[in-house]
């Protein structure tokens, strides 16, 4: 297979990871969180590689690749805003809830106990 379509295979591949960790983000439990940070920390590295066998010539098959790539991308960045704002509201909301306001009427951190368990 020549270098530039192995690169917009790769490419390809790689929007489909982001689509797929997308989708995860669509109900952001913590397992679907921590499978797309698994995906996103993957992605990242191959891009990486991607990036080293790319020319300036490349050609329109590479740059449609990129541009698919590039989509899925902004899709993933706003649904992992999404869920991080929904997390940061529902904390302040938690925070309002058991611990009140403080002077400058914002909700009181949520404290968070850790626990210990030890077996045997």
């Amino acid at each position: 297979m020549a270098a530039a379509e192995e690169v917009v295979e790769r490419l390809a591949a790689l929007g489909l990871e982001l689509n797929r960790a997308a989708d995860l983000l669509i109900s952001p439990t913590p397992e679907a969180l921590d499978q797309t940070a698994a995906l996103l920390r993957a992605a990242t590295l191959e891009l990486a590689l991607v990036r080293g066998g790319l020319s300036p010539g490349a050609g329109l098959p590479a740059k449609e690749a990129a541009r698919g790539l590039r989509a899925a991308a902004h899709r993933a960045s706003r649904l992992l805003e999404a869920a991080a704002s929904f997390f940061g509201n529902w904390n302040r909301h938690l925070g309002a809830i058991t611990g009140g306001y403080i002077p400058g009427g914002e909700p009181a951190a949520v404290v968070r106990r850790g626990h210990v368990s030890l077996h045997g």
